[in-house]
Protein backbone atom coordinates (compact mmCIF):
# COMPACT_ATOMS: atom_id res chain seq x y z
CA UNK A 1 0.00 0.00 0.00
CA UNK A 2 0.88 3.67 -0.80
CA UNK A 3 1.26 6.28 1.51
CA UNK A 4 3.02 9.80 1.60
CA UNK A 5 5.17 10.49 4.60
CA UNK A 6 4.39 13.81 6.13
CA UNK A 7 5.88 13.36 9.53
CA UNK A 8 9.94 13.65 10.35
CA UNK A 9 11.69 10.33 10.78
CA UNK A 10 11.59 9.23 13.84
CA UNK A 11 8.57 11.61 14.69
CA UNK A 12 7.29 8.88 17.29
CA UNK A 13 10.14 7.47 18.87
CA UNK A 14 9.84 9.69 22.41
CA UNK A 15 5.58 9.76 22.17
CA UNK A 16 4.81 5.67 20.86
CA UNK A 17 1.67 6.02 18.75
CA UNK A 18 -0.22 9.03 19.04
CA UNK A 19 -3.24 10.75 16.55
CA UNK A 20 -1.98 13.65 14.38
CA UNK A 21 -3.16 16.83 15.55
CA UNK A 22 -4.11 20.10 14.42
CA UNK A 23 -0.70 21.97 13.15
CA UNK A 24 1.13 18.89 14.63
CA UNK A 25 4.48 19.64 15.13
CA UNK A 26 5.82 16.31 14.23
CA UNK A 27 5.02 17.00 10.55
CA UNK A 28 7.47 18.28 7.72
CA UNK A 29 7.37 21.86 5.59
CA UNK A 30 6.33 19.37 2.88
CA UNK A 31 4.02 17.47 5.08
CA UNK A 32 1.94 20.52 6.16
CA UNK A 33 1.41 21.46 2.22
CA UNK A 34 0.36 17.83 1.56
CA UNK A 35 -1.89 17.60 4.46
CA UNK A 36 -3.76 21.38 3.90
CA UNK A 37 -4.45 20.05 0.11
CA UNK A 38 -4.86 16.42 0.78
CA UNK A 39 -2.56 15.88 -1.48
CA UNK A 40 -1.67 12.80 0.90
CA UNK A 41 -4.69 11.30 0.35
CA UNK A 42 -3.84 10.42 -3.45
CA UNK A 43 -1.54 7.80 -3.29
CA UNK A 44 -4.98 5.60 -1.83
CA UNK A 45 -6.38 6.49 -5.04
CA UNK A 46 -3.03 4.45 -6.95
CA UNK A 47 -3.95 1.52 -4.09
CA UNK A 48 -7.91 1.44 -5.29
CA UNK A 49 -7.06 1.24 -8.56
CA UNK A 50 -4.22 -1.67 -7.69
CA UNK A 51 -7.23 -3.18 -5.93
CA UNK A 52 -5.88 -3.04 -2.40
CA UNK A 53 -8.68 -0.88 -1.38
CA UNK A 54 -11.91 -0.18 -1.57
CA UNK A 55 -13.24 3.98 -2.60
CA UNK A 56 -15.60 3.20 -0.38
CA UNK A 57 -14.81 1.60 3.16
CA UNK A 58 -13.33 1.52 6.79
CA UNK A 59 -9.68 4.06 6.74
CA UNK A 60 -6.91 1.09 7.47
CA UNK A 61 -5.74 2.12 10.67
CA UNK A 62 -2.36 1.25 12.42
CA UNK A 63 -1.92 -2.17 14.68
CA UNK A 64 -1.19 -0.18 17.76
CA UNK A 65 -4.34 1.89 16.95
CA UNK A 66 -6.27 -1.57 16.08
CA UNK A 67 -4.98 -3.55 19.33
CA UNK A 68 -6.48 -0.23 21.36
CA UNK A 69 -10.14 -0.31 19.36
CA UNK A 70 -10.50 -4.11 19.53
CA UNK A 71 -10.17 -3.73 23.04
CA UNK A 72 -12.61 -0.97 23.92
CA UNK A 73 -15.16 -1.62 21.03
CA UNK A 74 -16.62 -5.06 20.84
CA UNK A 75 -17.90 -5.19 17.13
CA UNK A 76 -14.66 -3.58 15.79
CA UNK A 77 -12.64 -6.31 14.45
CA UNK A 78 -16.06 -6.60 12.09
CA UNK A 79 -14.88 -3.59 9.92
CA UNK A 80 -11.96 -5.83 8.76
CA UNK A 81 -14.37 -8.15 6.97
CA UNK A 82 -14.17 -5.76 4.06
CA UNK A 83 -11.84 -4.00 2.35
CA UNK A 84 -10.28 -0.95 3.74
CA UNK A 85 -11.80 2.03 1.38
CA UNK A 86 -10.75 5.78 1.65
CA UNK A 87 -13.36 7.04 3.26
CA UNK A 88 -15.64 5.53 5.82
CA UNK A 89 -19.72 5.59 5.43
CA UNK A 90 -19.71 7.90 8.37
CA UNK A 91 -17.78 10.46 6.36
CA UNK A 92 -19.32 9.73 3.00
CA UNK A 93 -22.93 10.36 3.83
CA UNK A 94 -22.21 12.72 6.93
CA UNK A 95 -19.20 14.60 5.76
CA UNK A 96 -18.14 13.84 9.65
CA UNK A 97 -13.71 14.36 10.29
CA UNK A 98 -12.90 11.24 11.79
CA UNK A 99 -12.15 11.56 15.51
CA UNK A 100 -8.42 12.11 16.01
CA UNK A 101 -8.79 13.57 20.35
CA UNK A 102 -7.22 10.20 21.15
CA UNK A 103 -10.19 8.21 21.34
CA UNK A 104 -12.35 6.57 18.89
CA UNK A 105 -15.74 7.18 18.06
CA UNK A 106 -18.02 4.78 19.72
CA UNK A 107 -20.56 4.09 16.90
CA UNK A 108 -19.96 2.12 13.72
CA UNK A 109 -22.32 1.50 11.23
CA UNK A 110 -22.44 -1.04 8.19
CA UNK A 111 -24.52 -0.36 5.26
CA UNK A 112 -26.36 -3.76 3.69
CA UNK A 113 -28.63 -4.63 1.30
CA UNK A 114 -30.77 -4.70 3.97
CA UNK A 115 -30.00 -1.11 5.57
CA UNK A 116 -28.17 0.55 7.76
CA UNK A 117 -27.41 -0.76 11.12
CA UNK A 118 -25.34 0.78 13.63
CA UNK A 119 -23.20 -0.46 16.83
CA UNK A 120 -21.31 0.99 19.96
Amino acid sequence: MLKFRSMRVGAENETGAVWAEKDDPRRTKVGRFIRAWSIDELPQLWNVLAGEMSVIGPRPERPEFVEHFRAEFPHYMLRHKVRAGIPDGRRSTAGAETPRSGSASSTICTTSKTGRSCST
